[in-house]
């Protein structure tokens, strides 16, 4: 993990889905995580799996119309954690 001692583990969600946004942002945070996001476009989503210090992510397929297989790609290549998460 990313995190210092005193650090909560930072994890990333992208939904466009407000509703549902905001119950994964809150299950996350009563798990004790931080929350980077939500993310509702790929295009952001992209730029934060790339460069930002995250711990896992939390994906939506289908963002906008587009699929968030990208940032899945750019997270597994630095050995983040994933999970999607669509309905």
């Amino acid at each position: 993990m990313s995190e210092s001692s005193t650090e909560k583990p930072s994890w990333l969600v992208v939904e466009d889905e407000s509703l549902i946004a905001m119950l994964v942002e809150e299950t996350l945070i009563d798990a004790g995580l931080t929350v980077v996001g939500p993310v509702a476009r790929v295009a952001q989503a992209l730029d934060i799996a790339s460069k930002d210090d995250l711990d896992g992510a939390v994906l939506d397929v289908n963002i906008a119309g587009e699929v968030v297989y990208p940032v899945a790609d750019a997270l597994g290549a630095r050995g983040i954690p994933f999970l999607f998460l669509t309905g």
